[in-house]
């Protein structure tokens, strides 16, 4: 797993290459987008169907377990927040592709969108479960490692985070 780490880093987490932080924000745009009422209806079933009964659905289709909702403040866009976390599938094999428990410290505006919809719900020392769409996760594409072309979100995989919002900057 661990030499995954950096190309997942990269390729996975961080959807755009860079951000330059000035006085009219760091270039990152806000998250837009919203689930298809099918991928609304499919992550609806699979929770039921796992016994979560406590997730809340957000406006764009993401659905969140908030565990700690942390404190007051919230990160924006162009915020830099450290945070640890695992992705795995949401699917019977619950397979975990990504995972640092460490933490890393990123834009907020640098993740995936529907990762950014539902930390943009909790503060600092937030623990929560988000639940994914492909359309606000890896879509069509999915992510494939570029030096081994191993795939390691297939296209259209409905995804798990499980995340510790651990400081905003």
């Amino acid at each position: 797993m661990k030499k995954y780490l950096i190309p997942l880093i990269a390729g996975i987490f961080l959807t755009l290459a860079g951000c330059n932080k000035d006085e009219e924000g760091c270039g990152l745009p806000n998250p837009s987008g919203t689930a298809s009422p099918s991928e609304v209806a499919h992550i609806s079933n699979w929770l039921a169907g796992e016994g979560i009964l406590n997730a809340i659905q957000l406006p764009s289709g993401v659905f969140v377990v908030i565990n700690d909702a942390g404190d007051d403040r919230r990160a924006e866009t162009c915020t830099k927040i450290n945070f640890s976390y695992t992705g795995s599938f949401m699917d019977s094999t619950h397979h975990v592709f990504d995972s640092n428990p460490i933490g890393i410290t990123v834009f907020l505006g640098q993740l995936v969108t529907g990762v950014q919809y539902a930390l943009h719900e909790v503060g600092e020392g937030a623990s929560v479960e988000i639940y994914l769409p492909p359309s606000l996760a890896y879509g069509s594409a999915g992510i494939v490692n570029n030096e081994t072309g191993e795939i390691i979100v297939p296209p259209n995989t409905y995804l798990v985070f499980e995340v510790n919002l651990n400081e905003i900057q």
